[in-house]
C-alpha cells in the first residue's frame, strides 16, 4: 500500500514585526501543539490510515532494506548452526516483525549482557550486528570495523527472540552444512601444509598461502617432524574444529586449530600463531590456552574464546609466566582482562600440559 509520511522540520522560527509578546508565543505554543498532535491524528482518521512509527539506527535501515528493498547481501551467524546464507527462509518478514514491534535507540549502558548471541552480518559493508540471548532479549551491538555501539529496544519486545526464529527457519532451510564444501574446505588447508617442502620454502611468500597463518615456527616443525590432523567439535556447534599437529609416531603437539565458517577454514589465535615453541596447550568449554615457551622458566599464556559465530576468537587475557623455584611460579596479567588470581583460580595453569583430546592420522611424512 501507500504510504504517508509526517516531516517536522527540524529549525522553525516564529517571526513578527516588532518585539514577540507573550501572546505571540501563547499562539506559537498552540499552532506547535495542533502540528504535532491534532494535525496528523485527524489527517490519519479522514483518510483511514493507520499510525506507525520507525527508527532510523543503522540498524533500522538496513532491516529496512531486507524487508522492502529486497536486498539480502546478509548472513546469520550462531553457535547453533553456524553461518547461514538469507535463502530459504522469509527474511523480510522477520526484518518487518522487527521494524513494526518496536524502535532502537542508543544505549547509555556500555556492557552488554554476558553469554552468546545471534549475529546478522553485512560483509559487504564490514558491518554486524550482535544479537544477545542474555538479558531480556532487547540488546544489539553494532560493531563497524573497530567501532562499536550499543543499541537496546523497548524492553517489552524482545528482538532475540524473534532472530532465533529467523534463525531456526535458515537452518531448516538449509538443512545440515555441507560436509562436501567442509572437507573440500579441509583438504585445501591439508595440501597447503603437505606442500612445504625444503624446495618450496626457499621461495617462501606468505600471500601465496592464503590457509596458512602467518608464521615460521610450523615450517621449522615440517622440516623434522610429521604432520597430523585431527578433528573435534570444541564449541558444541555441530561443525568439527580441525587440529593439525607435528610430531612423530608417540607423540603429536597440536601445532594449527582452524573452523569452518560455512565455506572456508579460518585460522583462528592469529595474534599468537601456533609452531615452534609456542603450541596449543589446553582447551576447556570453549577456552582454549596457547603456550608460549621463552625457555626453561619462563613464557606466556594466551587466553581465547571461540565466538559466537563459530569461526572468530575472542582473547580473554595474556598471562606471563617465570618459575620463582619448583614449586613457586608468578603470573602477570598483559591485557588487564583478568588478574592473576583469576587465572589461578580458573584452573588455567593446570591446562599448560593439557591433552585435548584428538585422535590424529598422519598426512605428511617427515622430510627429507
Amino acid at each position: 500500500g501507500a504510504y504517508y509520511i509526517l516531516n517536522t522540520p527540524t529549525d522553525v522560527r516564529i517571526e513578527r514585526q516588532g518585539q514577540i509578546t507573550d501572546a505571540d508565543m501563547a499562539q506559537w505554543s498552540a499552532l506547535c501543539g495542533w502540528a504535532s498532535g491534532a494535525a496528523p491524528e485527524s489527517f490519519a482518521a479522514d483518510n483511514g490510515l493507520s499510525a506507525c512509527r520507525y527508527g532510523n539506527t543503522e540498524l533500522e535501515m538496513l532491516l529496512a532494506r531486507i524487508a522492502w528493498a529486497g536486498d539480502e547481501s546478509y548472513v546469520l551467524t550462531s553457535l547453533d548452526h553456524g553461518t547461514l546464507p538469507p535463502q530459504g527462509a522469509d527474511g523480510p518478514a522477520f526484518a518487518e516483525e522487527i521494524l513494526e514491534g518496536t524502535v532502537f535507540r542508543y544505549s547509555e549502558e556500555q556492557t552488554p549482557p554476558d553469554g552468546e548471541y545471534i549475529i546478522l552480518n553485512f560483509p559487504e559493508l564490514n558491518e554486524r550486528f550482535d544479537f544477545f540471548r542474555g538479558g531480556d532479549g532487547s540488546w544489539c551491538r553494532r560493531v563497524a570495523g573497530d567501532y562499536e555501539v550499543l543499541y537496546r529496544c523497548d524492553p517489552s519486545f524482545n528482538v532475540t527472540e524473534v532472530m532465533d526464529r529467523w534463525n531456526e527457519a535458515l537452518a531448516e532451510a538449509a538443512g545440515p552444512y555441507d560436509t562436501a564444501v567442509y572437507q573440500a574446505a579441509v583438504r585445501n588447508v591439508l595440501d597447503e601444509y603437505a606442500a612445504l617442502t625444503q624446495e618450496a620454502l626457499e621461495d617462501y611468500d606468505d600471500a601465496a598461502h592464503p590457509e596458512l597463518p602467518w608464521y615460521t615456527g610450523i615450517v621449522a616443525n615440517t622440516m623434522r617432524n610429521s604432520l597430523y590432523y585431527g578433528y573435534k567439535d570444541f564449541d558444541g556447534n555441530g561443525v568439527p574444529e580441525l587440529v593439525i599437529a607435528a610430531g612423530n609416531d608417540s607423540y603429536q603437539q597440536p601445532e594449527a586449530i582452524y573452523a569452518f565458517d560455512g565455506q572456508k577454514m579460518v585460522y583462528l589465535c592469529k595474534e599468537h600463531p601456533l609452531g615452534e615453541r609456542c603450541f596449543l596447550s589446553g582447551i576447556r568449554d570453549g577456552v582454549f590456552v596457547v603456550r608460549g615457551s621463552g625457555g626453561a622458566a619462563t613464557g606466556m599464556f594466551a587466553l581465547y574464546r571461540i565466538g559466537a559465530d563459530g569461526f572468530g576468537t575472542d582473547m580473554l587475557e595474556v598471562m606471563e609466566y617465570e618459575y620463582q623455584s619448583e614449586t613457586e611460579v608468578t603470573y602477570t596479567p598483559q591485557l588487564g582482562n583478568m588478574t592473576a588470581e583469576e587465572f589461578i583460580a580458573g584452573g588455567y595453569p593446570e591446562m599448560m600440559y593439557g591433552d585435548i583430546g584428538v585422535e590424529y592420522t598422519l598426512f605428511a611424512a617427515q622430510n627429507a
